[in-house]
């Protein structure tokens, strides 16, 4: 094998030649599905996505529910402990849900979209 760099790029050349031509003699014998051009046109004619809310309010969310949440775990350990427990799940449930929707918007805020 000569490894001489006109060979090389000679070689190349040709290659890039050959698939090229086989491509767009594919894509000439090709045709498209009708539906498939109509569902591409849709695609085309939709707008970017928006989040419901906005990237920028994000940190300032996060912040705010996990804030809460240590309250909440600041408050539900100072529960007094009764033998009816309603109190102490409520709260137990109320920041659970508080701190994964915390912690889903730090994530989304520092860029890793869950």
């Amino acid at each position: 094998m000569d490894l001489r760099r006109g060979t090389l790029a000679d070689s190349w050349s040709c290659l890039e030649k050959s698939v090229t031509r086989t491509l767009m003699a594919n894509s000439e014998e090709t045709t498209m599905d009708p539906a498939y051009l109509a569902v591409q046109a849709s695609h085309a004619s939709l707008p970017a996505f928006s989040p419901a809310i906005p990237t920028f309010f994000l940190p300032y969310l996060a912040f705010f529910l996990l804030t809460f949440f240590f309250l909440l775990a600041f408050y539900f350990s100072t529960l007094p402990k009764n033998l009816l427990a309603f109190r102490e799940f409520i709260v137990a449930t109320l920041a659970s849900v508080v701190a994964g929707f915390g912690v889903v918007a730090l994530f989304c805020s520092v860029g890793v979209y869950v």
